[in-house]
């Protein structure tokens, strides 16, 4: 029972351990010779599994707080209050690549929990940046772009592809068609909020 308790703690402490590397633990910490196969039946008999670690954004502990915040205050929102929404931001992404799958040691249910996840970042050569929008109704345009985004160039992605999403959306003021009237989404970077992007928005779309 104590050398299952040392597997297991250290399948805890780090998911990503191999199967012959907890068998060479086990020989240098207990003085106990016993094969991988052995440790894996152990680790069956106590619900753990081998899978592929899902890949999710590096996130600060702040911005988790703020996502978490943003989920409880949204969550009694009925379904039609996202039917008018749109959600917007910009990434880069990587040409050409790959790096193989990690695989981790977990229960059911907690491929989400940190320890068992691979945090990902948006660096690296051989990219492109792309903004892009979704909806209620669907996808709208994208812009790839190689230029530095500054508040300048977002408020002409702003004028461009935000606009002609929100229309091809149908997302136009039955009171005024010369205006558009949708909740738009993203999150605090500084070209959004500059007051540039906020005041254009302000004077030329109804319900932002």
């Amino acid at each position: 029972r104590r050398d299952h308790s040392k597997i297991l703690k250290k399948i805890e402490d780090n998911p990503q351990t191999t199967l012959r590397q907890l068998a060479l633990d086990i020989k240098n910490d207990c003085h106990k010779e016993v094969s991988h196969e052995t440790v894996r039946k152990v680790l069956k008999m106590h619900k753990y599994s081998s899978h592929v670690a899902r890949k999710k954004p590096l996130l600060s502990a702040i911005n988790i707080e703020r996502r978490l915040n943003f989920s409880i205050a949204n969550v009694n929102n009925p379904a039609e209050y996202w039917n008018d929404v749109i959600f917007c931001d910009e990434t880069k992404i990587m040409l050409y690549y790959h790096d193989g799958p990690s695989k981790v040691w977990r229960k059911p249910n907690t491929a989400f929990e940190q320890k068992n996840i691979i945090p990902t970042v948006k660096f690296g050569k051989l990219s492109v940046m792309v903004w892009g929008c979704i909806s209620y109704n669907g996808v709208g345009e994208l812009r790839i772009f190689n230029e530095i985004m500054t508040k300048e160039y977002y408020l002409d992605i702003l004028q461009n592809e935000l606009s002609r999403s929100a229309i091809s959306f149908g997302f136009v003021d039955p009171q005024n068609p010369n205006k558009l009237k949708y909740k738009l989404y993203q999150d605090n970077d500084p070209k959004h909020k500059s007051l540039l992007c906020r005041t254009w928005l302000l004077y030329n779309y109804s319900n932002v």
